[in-house]
């Protein structure tokens, strides 16, 4: 597979995400009982996330106001999340996973307003931009198994050796800009979202 075709992989996953993301905020501004229902399970469950680690150990560093800190420990709940992905990529299921987590962000973020909008499309833009390079890359390395008949070790070295410099310096960008940009939203910002670091710092008896 050539660094092209990973490119097209690349694209196509990230218009899925921003479609699916786009479809689930205009059904929750034209209040779709589906997608209230969906946003109000996020919530429930996002509250529930976080009193568990590591996000527990988030929430206490994000209420305290430690930006450089939370950001960093925030970066490697990120890395975490983004090899998940790549490994789903190889299982094929990126393209169900990106119409999932787009619909789920997109009724969180149809939730917003001017402010708070702006601020979560711009973080979006690098949030989902790791979810589709983690994505391709896993999926790249599966389809050329597919397509060129060699081994899943073979596809996997030829596409770390290939893509190197191409996969991994956009993927850091997005990840540190990820994790800053969404740290300084309710530090900096005033940025409260569907839930504020209040109400989970209250479920979490902080």
């Amino acid at each position: 597979m050539k660094i092209s075709e990973f490119y097209s992989i690349l694209i196509i996953i990230y218009i899925l995400i921003w479609t699916a993301v786009i479809i689930g905020a205009l059904l929750l501004r034209r209040s779709n009982r589906f997608a209230i229902k969906c946003r109000n399970w996020i919530i429930e469950k996002r509250i529930q996330q976080f009193k568990y680690p590591p996000f527990n150990i988030l929430i206490k560093l994000w209420i305290s106001n430690k930006y450089f800190l939370t950001s960093s420990f925030f970066m490697l709940i990120i890395i975490a999340a983004a090899f998940m992905y790549f490994v789903l990529g190889i299982l094929l299921l990126t393209p169900f996973i990106s119409i999932c987590q787009g619909f789920a962000a997109g009724i969180l973020i149809g939730g917003y307003h001017k402010k708070d909008l702006l601020w979560a499309v711009t973080v979006g833009i690098f949030e989902f931009g790791y979810w589709a390079l983690s994505g391709a890359l896993g999926l790249s390395i599966t389809l050329r198994c597919f397509f060129t008949e060699i081994s899943f070790t073979s596809s996997f070295l030829t596409c770390y050796e290939n893509f190197l410099s191409s996969y991994w310096v956009p993927l850091i960008v997005c990840i540190i800009i990820n994790a800053f940009g969404e740290t300084a939203g309710p530090i900096y910002l005033d940025i409260q979202g569907p839930i504020s670091l209040e109400e989970l710092a209250g479920e979490n008896e902080i």
